[in-house]
């Protein structure tokens, strides 16, 4: 018990000794008494040490203004980041202190200008410190920051009475219609305060603001023109987080939109939602305000990668043909695996199947529930869509089938492309009735020819009353036997065939007939 004892009384008497040392490098730092921190430092004195309330040396440094200490602090170790139980962060006090050597000291070092509650631009506006907020918000700050009550930078500065600090929120994108909790605007936080001229220039930015909201959802460039050349910010925003370009996409006004664009509104500007103009105005489908978008500084790799998936959502083909000419990825997919192509099939959009076809998106891809676009095209009964996506699948199999025959690759290869119960292959010498009759003949040709190249034309595809497509097409074939004989022959091709749900193509019908002189067209290579 008395061992027990002793060792209580030497805990409690280590932890007086540290509670002296603490409050002896508290006074050290409160006076500035650099030497005197610098020797606790080199005795290893901990640069984290904290009070009750969580304040860190470095807090306490910065809150004194004293500059050499912070940094020695921070060289010791000392984090830039660190909170007390009050959220204060080094830089926040910095910034409410007004202490610009310290504010750009603290982000050289990393201090973070994003927190969750109270953020250092909200603590510089609380105080009317114009030029520490120009620092924030150069090094990226939110001119729209909130506090955990609604409260914005532009509402503490109103309250401020500092007419310059307003000027320097609304220069970089402040929002004069914003309101707190308690319904209020920053207008409302200066004329309270008396504070006449800082709330008659945020009241005035207000009125500006609300005269070009309502031009842009007009249309009306010359009424929009008028509030920029008095001042506004073309990046200025809605309550909402809309910002004027946001709008005049939303509502379709290409002239109002360059117009905003050429005044040095941010094309890729996103809203609370992640939205951009230019994914707005493609799932609207105003195909002109997506091209002046483009024409202006939207991107389609980097802010704006999914516009054609927008666009296809509603088969605006006009908007869905301005992107792929811009070079929209074709082959792009969403969080669920579906492309642009999936989505037109699914949507019944055969305007944009045909032109993502023709530009060469791949039909094949398959979304993350293992459907092509063909599939879900069935499925969904979308006939023209479907259509289309069975002649893409249609032209692919017949430049296989002859790449094969190319390589006189093993039969087994066309078999099962071929009808089991009704199948008919009128050839020139012979006409083939079934897989075995193929497969015999196939097995000459290959005993025969040494080698061979085939040249198709382009590729015709028509379905017929029977639900079955009709492919036409030419095969130049040339040859060289075992026997040292070589000739050129070119066939015309009338086939049959239908196409599985799941894209699989059958051969029921095979004409090939010699072309006469006259009547064949030049082909390209099966490649």
């Amino acid at each position: 018990m008395k061992r027990l004892l002793a060792a209580i009384l030497l805990l409690l008497a280590a932890a007086a000794a540290r509670a002296d040392l603490l409050g002896d490098m508290q006074q050290a730092v409160k006076g500035g008494n650099f030497e005197a921190v610098q020797e606790f430092l080199g005795r290893g004195f901990d640069a984290n040490a904290t009070d009750a309330d969580g304040n860190s040396l470095l807090m306490l440094a910065v809150k004194e203004g004293h500059g050499d200490i912070a940094r020695a602090l921070v060289d010791a170790g000392a984090q830039v980041d660190a909170r007390n139980r009050y959220g204060d962060t080094p830089l926040m006090l910095a910034a409410l202190k007004g202490n610009k050597d310290l504010t750009l000291y603290l982000l050289d070092k990393g201090a973070a200008l994003k927190q969750t509650g109270w953020a250092p631009l909200l603590y510089a506006s609380y105080n009317g410190h114009a030029e520490i907020a120009e620092i924030l918000l150069r090094r990226g700050a939110d001119p729209n920051e909130r506090a955990p009550n609604g409260t914005t930078p532009l509402m503490l500065a109103a309250k401020s009475g500092s007419a310059e600090l307003v000027d320097v929120l609304l220069r970089h994108g402040a929002n004069p219609s914003l309101k707190n909790d308690d319904n209020k605007t920053a207008a409302d936080w200066g004329n309270e305060t008396q504070n006449t001229d800082a709330a008659k220039k945020v009241a005035r930015a207000a009125a500006l603001l609300s005269q070009a909201l309502e031009a842009v959802k007009g249309g009306q460039p010359e009424t929009l023109k008028r509030a920029l050349d008095a001042g506004l910010d073309p990046n200025s925003a809605d309550p909402e987080g809309n910002s004027l370009l946001m709008v005049a996409a939303r509502e379709g006004f290409p002239s109002v939109a360059e117009l905003l664009l050429r005044r040095g509104a941010r094309a890729a500007q996103a809203n609370g939602a992640g939205e951009t103009p230019l994914s707005v105005a493609a799932y609207r489908g105003h195909d002109d305000t997506v091209k002046v978008l483009l024409q202006h500084g939207a991107t389609l790799k980097d802010s704006d990668p999914d516009a054609l998936i927008y666009a296809t959502m509603n088969c605006w083909d006009g908007a869905a043909k301005v992107l792929v000419e811009h070079g929209a990825d074709l082959n792009r997919q969403d969080g669920e695996g579906h492309t642009a192509l999936i989505l037109a099939a699914r949507n019944g959009c055969p305007g944009i199947v045909r032109l993502l076809l023709e530009r060469g998106a791949d039909d094949l891809i398959a979304d993350k529930s293992g459907k092509t676009a063909l599939a879900w095209a069935g499925e969904m009964g979308e006939g023209e869509a479907a259509d289309l996506l069975a002649a893409s699948a249609i032209r692919r199999f017949v430049h296989q089938w002859y790449l094969s025959m190319d390589l006189l690759a093993d039969e087994e290869l066309y078999l099962g492309s071929l009808d089991e119960k009704d199948l008919m292959m009128h050839m020139p010498e012979k006409t083939l009735r079934s897989r075995a009759d193929f497969q015999k003949w196939y097995q000459g040709l290959r005993t025969t020819v040494e080698d061979n190249a085939h040249l198709i034309g382009e590729i015709t595809v028509a379905k017929n009353a029977a639900g079955r497509f009709e492919v036409g097409f030419v095969d130049d074939w040339r040859a060289t036997t075992f026997k040292g004989e070589s000739w050129e022959q070119r066939f015309l091709n009338r086939w049959e065939v239908a196409v599985t749900p799941d894209g699989r193509v059958v051969v029921h019908r095979v004409r090939m007939e010699r072309a006469v002189e006259g009547n064949a067209v030049s082909p390209e290579p099966a490649s």
